[in-house]
């Protein structure tokens, strides 16, 4: 049986091996923690235009700006979302939507 998590071996905690078990990010992402942080870290963002807002959630989160592909990535997910949802697009819904993302980028899972 295969772990949700990629447990470390204690005999050889020393250097781990890399794997990628695809229940993490599932896991993470439909976590009740990880939802309701989104959403509160989504409603301390004051930013009204969208650019601004998923700069500063990089900038919180990640503790970086993103570069020009995440940037382009960004205005995708928003058009898709809005796209996806037609007249029940949900402006506050999609801002935690995306922290929701963020909270799953390899940069914030990973300690480098």
């Amino acid at each position: 049986m295969q772990s949700k998590f990629d447990e470390a071996d204690i005999l050889q905690c020393y250097r781990r091996a890399e794997s990628i078990i695809p229940q993490q990010a599932l896991a993470l992402y439909n976590s009740k923690l990880a939802i309701t942080m989104a959403a509160q870290i989504a409603d301390s963002v004051e930013d009204s235009k969208f650019d601004a807002f998923a700069e500063t959630v990089f900038e919180t989160l990640l503790c970086r700006k993103p570069n020009f592909l995440e940037q382009q990535e960004c205005h995708q997910f928003q058009d898709e979302t809005r796209e996806l949802a037609g007249e029940s697009y949900d402006e506050k819904r999609m801002r935690a939507q995306f922290v929701l993302a963020i909270l799953n980028h390899n940069d914030f899972v990973t300690i480098r």
